[in-house]
């Protein structure tokens, strides 16, 4: 948890340029939950300083989703420090770094903001509202 990003950047400065030199540019996407999304969110700061061009896919169900998943299985249900109700909005988050974002709530929806995230020069971010119970796996 809390990987995503600092991943992204990382494999998005270590793609920059092929082996010859020439520049290139990969597409690059952090996929996370939101609360492996508040561990590291903080290196937005980073994106937005050194213009590094990732985007970046929130799954939005206000827990710790895997973590909640092993108390489930292993604890038949007891649940313990896994509920992130009241976190603040990822698209708020990036909008605060300047990094423009989109809320995606309704599957209808989905064509459009794929089109926004993948046409969009510059970081971008997509929070996607699931349901809190769907597996993290």
């Amino acid at each position: 948890m809390g990987y995503a990003i600092p991943a992204a950047v990382g494999a998005k400065l270590a793609s920059c340029r092929a082996p010859n030199g020439k520049k290139k540019d990969n597409f690059v996407i952090a996929a996370c939950g939101d609360g492996s999304f508040q561990m590291s969110m903080m290196e937005l700061a980073t994106v937005v300083q050194h213009e590094i061009d990732i985007k970046v896919v929130v799954f939005v169900n206000s827990k710790l989703g895997l973590v909640r998943e092993i108390q489930d299985d292993a604890y038949h249900g007891a649940r313990y420090a896994v509920d992130l109700t009241g976190s603040p909005d990822p698209v708020a988050i990036g909008s605060a770094y300047g990094i423009p974002g989109k809320r995606l709530s309704k599957p209808e929806d989905t064509e459009a903001s794929i089109a926004a995230l993948t046409g969009h020069a510059g970081p971008f971010i997509v929070a996607v509202d699931v349901d809190e119970n769907e597996s993290s796996l």
